[in-house]
C-alpha cells in the first residue's frame, strides 16, 4: 500500500497515511487527526539524488549528435 503525505490547511500539520490503491485515487482531501480540518495531499520529495562526478559521462555518453 502506498504512503501519502497530507498537510492541514488550518494548522499546517504534516502527517502520513497508508492508503490502498482505490482510496488513493479518490482521497485528495482527508481530516487532520489533530484538529479535524481538511488536509490536502502533498507531492512528496524524492530521496533519489545523483552525487559525484562522472555519472553523466558513464551512463549518458555524448554520441556526437547535436542537442
Amino acid at each position: 500500500m502506498p504512503m501519502y503525505e497530507y498537510k492541514c490547511t488550518v494548522c499546517e500539520n504534516l502527517f502520513e497515511r497508508l492508503l490502498n490503491f482505490k482510496e488513493s485515487s479518490e482521497d485528495q482531501f482527508c481530516p487532520d487527526p489533530d484538529c479535524g480540518a481538511l488536509c490536502e495531499k502533498q507531492v512528496p520529495k524524492t530521496s533519489f539524488i545523483l552525487k559525484g562526478d562522472g555519472w553523466t559521462e558513464k551512463f549518458y555518453p555524448n554520441t556526437g549528435r547535436g542537442a
